[in-house]
């Protein structure tokens, strides 16, 4: 939050696929939930458009983040 504040956080915003972005996510998260015994299911509405534009590595760090989180 402190970059936020400063006002130095730098995003790079360009087209992506949010549905891609949060599967790829979960592909990776999904070995640690398994050890735990926890099943990761991961469902996109399908009428989702397909392209968003903002910091794709951003958003994939705040999934990861949440997702890592509601494993442990």
């Amino acid at each position: 939050f402190s970059k936020i504040d400063a006002g130095q956080l730098v995003l790079d915003p360009a087209p992506f696929n949010l549905a891609e972005a949060i599967e790829d996510v979960a592909t990776l998260v999904s070995t640690r939930a398994k050890e735990k015994d926890l099943e990761l299911i991961v469902r996109v509405e399908p009428r989702l458009e397909s392209l968003f534009v903002g910091d794709v590595g951003r958003i994939r760090q705040i999934v990861t983040n949440l997702l890592g989180n509601a494993v442990k």
